[in-house]
């Protein structure tokens, strides 16, 4: 009994072992089905064999289906995902900065800019950006720059490069300045605008087309940027061109010249002439022909002119105003000739065709006396034109008389050709 007791405990015993085994993943114990009195048996291990001295341990071999690009000491990746597609730079200069631009390449997500003093010479890296184009600063003017651009995409949390580029060779220099010309009498004006960081400018001039351009003016950059070229001949055309210069190590460094103007020189007389329809008709919006002549014919008669007795023109005389308008400008004073060519060359630029009469006048008070006068068609109808008279009796006589606009022989005075 106490022995059949024992065999049953040591059968639960075993069992429990067996079950704690299972669950822990280990065979620890087998126990014999045949029979469960017999000792619990240990599984043994797989031997390890030592490894072999004489044959060289292989690395792992390749994942053909992710190949990986070897990196060369000191040089960037190259994958052939970007291989072929490097950029293609251009620069503009500026007079102490070079601006570099390139066209995207496919899939990259930025670029690196690389620049050298020569163009066989080592490529350092300047800077990398996401956009297509970059502004190299603070450069030495004059200086020969050279840059190569290269593209890269990310792969794996990699930078993989583009082939550079091939090299921009680039120099800051000064801006070439834009000209324009105004001209006078026997005289032209050169204008430019200022260009930042410059030394001076150089003005240059030639007499023809085919003509040898030589320097005529040195401005430094502190004046106004103008240049008034004096003394030349009247209605003669001229040839400009100037460039800007920055001195570095006490010598200068020319940029390109600007394109080259030519202008004709006013004479003496138009050049007047102009200056007046310019004070005249400044605050004149409209561009219309009567309004602007009404401008011109006010401006005489308040104020700018006076008058002086001068020579008499022989009456029908043909060909004298120009002489006369010219010594009316000159002195701003004249008698009525020096009036009347005047307004008639102020006609001429307003548009008109201008007549011009050297006759006589009958004066309300019965009184005649030689006089000069303009006369101008409009709409088929003739109107006579008497600034000097208007301006007389206002100034002189101390009564009104309209001189705008009369029709012939309908005005208190009669005018004889």
């Amino acid at each position: 009994m106490i022995t059949m007791k024992r065999n049953r405990l040591i059968a639960i015993i075993t069992a429990l072992f067996m079950l704690l085994s299972i669950e822990a993943g280990q065979a620890v114990f087998s126990y014999g089905a045949e029979n469960p009195d017999s000792p619990a048996q240990e599984t043994p291990a797989e031997p390890t064999l030592p490894a072999d001295p004489s044959k060289p341990t292989d690395p792992a071999a390749p994942d053909p289906e992710n190949p990986t690009v070897p990196e060369e000491p000191g040089q960037p990746e190259q994958p052939r995902d970007i291989e072929g597609r490097q950029p293609e730079a251009k620069a503009s200069v500026g007079i102490t900065s070079v601006k570099l631009s390139w066209k995207p390449v496919k899939d990259a997500i930025g670029y690196r800019i690389l620049t050298a003093d020569s163009q066989e010479g080592t490529y350092e890296r300047v800077t990398a950006i996401k956009s297509t184009s970059y502004t190299h600063k603070n450069l030495q003017t004059g200086k020969t720059y050279y840059y190569k651009i290269q593209a890269y995409e990310k792969l794996d949390g990699k930078n993989y490069y583009s082939k550079l580029s091939e090299a921009v060779k680039a120099v800051p220099l000064p801006q070439a300045p834009s000209i324009s010309l105004t001209a006078g009498g026997g005289q032209i004006t050169v204008k430019w605008k200022k260009i930042s960081g410059v030394s001076g400018y150089e003005i240059y001039r030639a007499n023809s087309a085919k003509g040898k351009f030589k320097r005529v003016a040195q401005v430094k950059p502190a004046k106004k940027p103008q240049y008034v070229n004096k003394k030349l001949g009247e209605s003669k055309t001229y040839y400009f061109k100037a460039r800007a210069y920055k001195t570095v190590d006490g010598k200068k460094v020319y940029g390109p010249f600007s394109a080259v103007k030519k202008k004709t020189t006013m004479s003496s007389l138009d050049w007047r002439v102009t200056q007046v329809y310019n004070a005249a008709t400044k605050n004149v919006k409209s561009k219309s022909k009567i309004k602007r002549l009404r401008a011109c014919y006010d401006y005489m008669i308040n104020g700018h002119f006076g008058y002086t007795r001068r020579g008499m023109v022989a009456r029908g005389a043909k060909g004298w105003q120009a002489r006369y308008a010219e010594q009316f400008l000159k002195d701003r004073t004249g008698n009525c000739f020096g009036w009347a060519a005047t307004f008639y060359y102020l006609a001429k630029k307003c548009g008109y065709s201008p007549r011009i009469y050297s006759g006589s006048c009958h004066y309300r008070n019965g009184n005649t006396g030689r006089h000069g006068w303009t006369e101008i068609t409009m709409n088929g109808r003739s109107y006579i034109f008497d600034p000097e008279m208007h301006w007389s009796y206002i100034h002189r006589v101390g009564s009104y008389y309209n001189g705008w606009k009369r029709v012939p022989g309908t005005t208190a005075m009669r005018y004889i050709k």
